[in-house]
């Protein structure tokens, strides 16, 4: 799908790259839990400036949650294996 639409997807992160991964995620959880809330996620937003309220990030949790990417209350650790796409 990504392909698809023009984004380059390589099929493995370098280790660098889930070094990055792994120390982003851990600045955003904030309490060591291993998965990031939607606290986390609204202070890791408006850090980067962007006003999100917590009614737009309650549903992108449960977004997240339905994938199975996360377990309940958040974006669990360790990062996804596969890289973000880049146009």
């Amino acid at each position: 799908w990504l392909k698809q639409r023009g984004y380059k997807v390589p099929s493995e992160l370098s280790k660098k790259q889930k070094e990055e991964l792994t120390e982003c995620f851990n600045m955003i959880d904030a309490d060591g839990s291993g998965a990031i809330d939607v606290d986390e996620m609204k202070e890791a937003f408006t850090f980067l400036g962007m006003n999100i309220s917590s009614k737009v990030l309650y549903p992108l949790n449960q977004y997240v949650r339905r994938g199975g990417r996360g377990r309940a209350g958040g974006i669990s650790s360790p990062p996804p294996r596969h890289p973000l796409p880049t146009p």
